[in-house]
């Protein structure tokens, strides 16, 4: 994926804008069993990998799982980064999506905190609901866009 050029959705007052998501459109059951395995999959390998991987302090190389989203080209990318702002200590969860046919990726920051607080976002089961709609917002937006 080296060469992709990063966009980002809005994120407004720590709440994903998924206001455009899926309007008049209908998810099957079956999509929506296989977004949760995939999502809980994901977050399983990145908290493990970002327990190994990620350091208290200082930068460091991302750290990612991702997956095909099923009906669609496109690609989703689950990372954890160090915050260009604040590497210090300040690490940031971020959802991305890159169609097949594009060099673009565009993402949004779900969570930015110390290394334990992205840990403890990663682990908790309820933020896979906000991780889904937030790939599924992007997915479209990636759709309408490139």
């Amino acid at each position: 994926m080296n060469g992709l050029n990063i966009h980002f959705r809005p994120f407004l007052n720590g709440h994903v804008d998924n206001t455009q998501q899926s309007k008049g459109k209908t998810v099957s059951p079956e999509f929506d069993e296989a977004m949760d395995a995939m999502i809980g999959k994901c977050q399983e390998i990145l908290y493990s990998r970002s327990e190994r991987e990620v350091p208290e302090n200082g930068q460091f190389s991302n750290v990612g799982a991702k997956f095909r989203i099923p009906d669609t080209s496109n690609e989703a990318l689950l990372t954890v980064t160090y915050d260009e702002t604040n590497p210090k200590t300040q690490r940031l969860f971020k959802v991305g999506v890159h169609h097949k046919n594009s060099d673009q990726i565009t993402s949004e920051i779900l969570k930015n905190g110390t290394k334990q607080e992205i840990l403890d976002y990663l682990k908790n089961p309820e933020n896979a609901d906000i991780i889904k709609k937030s790939v599924i917002g992007l997915s479209e937006y990636v759709d309408k866009h490139y």
